[in-house]
């Protein structure tokens, strides 16, 4: 009996270990100078699965997330040549659900949200700090519906809803500041 714990205990932990791997084959891809250029797996043709990282010819990070059955799955991160951080977004079952993005003097850039893949909501600033309020607003069916006040220290209020006409109330104070409450 004292034998059994242990080895189901280790049989448990090894079903319930994630695989990296995605259950593909490793491809990797280099640069004629021999440096990587991406790295992932694959199953059958052109269905990539598992983690991915792609890099630059200098060797930086340029990309790196994961797939399932050839559909981007949970946090995306995206780095510009330098090694500054560009974005980070998170995908489920392939859709986009929500990115946030800054520019390469790491000023913020970008926060929206998506709902069924589709833009719902988007808060979009210049290098400068200042508001881009061609793309800031609120979006259904691809169009945006919805100016928000051009003024960043004044507070924002709308409403994205989801199900069933159930909605949440979004806040927005200064572009350092966008949070839900």
């Amino acid at each position: 009996m004292r034998f059994c714990l242990p080895v189901l205990a280790l049989a448990f932990l090894a079903i319930g270990c994630s695989d990296s791997t995605g259950g593909g084959e490793m491809l990797v891809d280099k640069y004629p100078n021999g440096q990587l250029k991406s790295r992932g797996y694959q199953k059958g043709v052109n269905v990539k699965t598992g983690e991915w990282t792609w890099w630059y010819k200098n060797g930086e990070k340029e990309k790196a997330g994961e797939y399932k059955n050839g559909m981007q799955v949970g946090l995306w991160t995206l780095w510009y040549e330098n090694g500054q951080k560009m974005n980070v977004s998170n995908f489920t079952n392939g859709k986009l659900e929500s990115s946030h993005g800054w520019h390469e003097n790491g000023e913020k850039e970008l926060e929206a949200e998506y709902k069924n893949g589709e833009l719902a909501w988007s808060a979009i600033w210049h290098e400068d700090g200042s508001v881009n309020t061609s793309q800031t607003g609120i979006f259904k069916g691809g169009r945006k519906i919805s100016d928000l006040p051009e003024e960043k220290s004044l507070w924002l209020l709308w409403v994205v809803g989801i199900g069933a006409g159930v909605g949440i109330v979004y806040f927005l104070k200064r572009k350092n500041n966008l949070n839900r409450l």
